[in-house]
């Protein structure tokens, strides 16, 4: 039911960011820089800190997400922006240590579409904003 209720949240969002982006008033939305960007194991992970989720939701391709994980329990956000370029392979199983400034951590595991046509996997996170870094494990499939 959690995973319904997250595709839905994309969809909606996409419809709404698709509306704003046809209005004829409109300009375009101008260019979102990241606050950092830390690349490991062949995963990018871009941060954007005081930023709107549906500001970097503009700047992603149509239907590019895999995954949207948003944490509703505090105001401030660190939106991170995770691709992980997949090629020909098979992945089981995306893991993404985020790490706070306090030294704890905490961990969100997620998956790639069945379908993923893009040959990357991107994951959205809105997380607590005293995360200071990330890294991301990628387990490929066991082949048959």
């Amino acid at each position: 039911m959690r995973v319904v209720a997250k595709l839905l949240v994309v969809v909606l969002i996409i419809a709404f960011v698709r509306s704003n982006r046809n209005s004829k008033n409109d300009k375009p939305a101008p260019p979102i820089e990241p606050s950092a960007v830390i690349e490991n194991n062949g995963a990018e992970h871009r941060l954007y800190r005081g930023v709107k989720l549906l500001d970097v939701f503009e700047t992603l391709p149509t239907s590019a997400i895999d995954t949207l994980d948003a944490d509703t329990r505090t105001k401030q956000h660190l939106i991170v922006v995770i691709t992980v370029p997949l090629g020909n392979h098979k992945v089981s199983d995306l893991r993404t240590t985020f790490k706070l400034r306090n030294g704890q951590s905490f961990v969100r595991k997620w998956l790639p579409v069945n379908d993923n046509k893009n040959e990357i996997a991107t994951g959205v996170f809105a997380v607590i904003d005293s995360v200071v870094s990330c890294s991301t494990e990628i387990k490929p499939s066991a082949s048959k």
